[in-house]
């Protein structure tokens, strides 16, 4: 094993103790009184056979498309840190009737992404698929236009000027979903505002598989 990746195996294991000491479990009749809705930065989680430290708790707050006026809908971004194999994942949640949950499993390039001539996509292209409702495609596997909306992000509920973004949402046919991120620096209409671009694919995650361990504070 190399220098840096026994640093790296070390910290890994330093942060995984220091997670697991700061686990002082609810008593197992209370935890399923509490949901997402419930849980502060630190709390714990435990789903998929793997316990989770919630390390921060980021929102998207809604705007319309020009980004000029805010609307009520509101999602939410947890960062997890898993006490089994130290990875960090993510999940985000909604509620609007009820509440839904996905967590991500890959992030990918705009470039790997194309239309059904096979000819790749990029930035320019989006407009039109959002006019039109065009569908993509990844390894030739076919991602139907959802939905696209704009939002303010808000990192670790902090009190700072949030980001702006956009979402372009699509779904494919078994559920899986892929979302093309739209991340500026300034207003969208400013000719020196500067993009980039963030792609990710993510899978539908039962909110009530989730078992809260602790609240958090």
């Amino acid at each position: 094993m190399s220098i840096r990746n026994n640093a790296k195996r070390n910290k890994q294991l330093a942060n995984r103790k220091q997670a697991i000491r700061g686990l002082t479990p609810l008593p197992e009749q209370q935890r399923f009184n509490y949901d997402l809705t419930s849980i502060k930065k630190q709390a714990y989680i435990r789903f998929n056979q793997q316990v989770y430290l919630v390390e921060a708790i980021s929102h998207y707050q809604e705007y319309n498309w020009k980004l000029t006026k805010q609307k009520k809908y509101q999602s939410y971004e947890l960062d997890l840190f898993s006490l089994n194999n130290a990875q960090r994942i993510n999940i985000e949640w909604e509620k609007d009737d009820h509440i839904e949950a996905y967590i991500t499993t890959n992030q990918l390039k705009l470039s790997q992404l194309s239309d059904e001539n096979k000819v790749k996509i990029d930035h320019h292209d989006l407009e039109q698929i959002v006019e039109e409702e065009d569908n993509i495609y990844l390894n030739g596997k076919t991602f139907q236009y959802d939905d696209d909306w704009a939002a303010m992000y808000f990192r670790d509920n902090s009190n700072e000027s949030g980001v702006r973004v956009r979402f372009y949402e699509f779904e494919a046919n078994d559920g899986q979903c892929l979302t093309i991120e739209e991340w500026m620096d300034g207003s969208p209409k400013d000719s020196e505002t500067e993009f980039e671009y963030e792609v990710f694919l993510s899978s539908e995650l039962d909110p009530d598989s989730i078992e809260i361990l602790s609240a958090g504070a």
